[in-house]
């Protein structure tokens, strides 16, 4: 059995997003619970490109910059809350014996650069585990 684990960055970040939106972070929270009981889609999270808008209840993605420099680390949308305006991605990283690290839930925003704090603590987040 697969086991989704929120690091503590990623359990900050759900708290933040409670305060400004519990439904927001309800479903971020359900989300994950509802692929951890779905084997489908807990395969699909280490499929590149997985999820099209409208087909799919998530999009996955590698952080293909940090893929290319050796870390196995990746995105997933949730569509319902992007249907909504609500952009937010869930960064994680699979590990051996199907364990997935939930490194941050983060705000789109960050647009995935290099310099974004965001960006530094998912990476020492990750050097860490």
């Amino acid at each position: 059995m697969p086991r989704i684990l929120l690091h503590p960055d990623a359990q900050s970040d759900l708290a933040k997003i409670k305060g400004q939106s519990p439904n927001v972070a309800a479903k971020i929270l359900v989300t994950l619970q509802e692929i951890k009981a779905d084997e489908r889609l807990v395969d699909s999270l280490t499929i590149h490109r997985f999820g099209k808008a409208g087909g799919e209840k998530i999009g996955v993605t590698k952080w293909l910059a940090h893929w290319y420099a050796g870390r196995a680390l990746w995105s997933l949308k949730i569509w319902e809350l992007e249907n909504m305006g609500i952009r937010y991605r869930v960064i994680y990283y699979f590990a051996p014996l199907e364990t997935f690290y939930v490194l941050g839930i983060v705000p789109r925003s960050f647009d995935y650069d290099d310099d974004h704090p965001l960006t530094k603590r998912i990476l020492a987040a990750y050097d860490a585990l």
